[in-house]
């Protein structure tokens, strides 16, 4: 028997109207970079995280990088 370990399918759909009115309101105000919406997410990460700021990047490489140069590597 496969047990799978995430069932994504089931959980977008339980989201998916919440997920595609988002995608729907960034590709309306076509704000991709440092739009509303990218603040917003920023705003939430850094309360989430109880800290001042939060920095949207484009990938995780990029937030690796950005990680390590901030404590000098």
């Amino acid at each position: 028997m496969n047990i799978p370990l995430v069932d994504l399918k089931a959980e977008y759909e339980t989201i998916s109207s919440d997920i595609n009115a988002a995608i729907q309101d960034v590709l309306k105000s076509q704000m991709f970079i440092l739009g509303s919406k990218v603040k917003e997410l920023e705003e939430k990460i850094a309360a989430y995280c109880y800290v001042k700021h939060g920095i949207g990047v484009s990938s995780g490489t990029d937030a690796l990088l950005l990680a390590l140069m901030a404590i000098d590597v």
